[in-house]
């Protein structure tokens, strides 16, 4: 959960890095798997909204499990530098679930 999402956010990335313009950006080769994994997050919402999850809860596990994905993949693919503020927030959020989830 979340993970496809930020997925598919670093493949717009490198498709946006790669282009030199925003209709040449639309026709990358990224944009199409771009798009199955931001439906296969959908359908991953409809069906645990369908198994009665709590929109509060499930949101906050899919934020959290988002940010560690993406901070993650900008760290090791883009380069992206991670301050130790950020490992702090990203742990308070983790706690947080924990808490949400009692």
């Amino acid at each position: 959960m979340g993970i496809s999402v930020a997925v598919a956010d670093a493949f717009l990335k490198k498709a946006a890095n790669d282009s030199a313009s925003l209709r040449h950006g639309l026709s990358h080769w990224l944009i199409p798997p771009s798009i199955v994994l931001y439906t296969i997050q959908m359908i991953l919402f409809v069906y645990m909204f369908r198994e009665r999850w709590e929109l509060g809860r499930l949101c906050i596990m899919q934020m959290v499990s988002y940010t560690i994905c993406v901070m993650l993949i900008g760290w090791l693919y883009f380069g992206d530098t991670i301050q130790p503020v950020h490992i702090a927030g990203t742990a308070l959020a983790l706690i947080g679930i924990m808490l949400i989830n009692q």
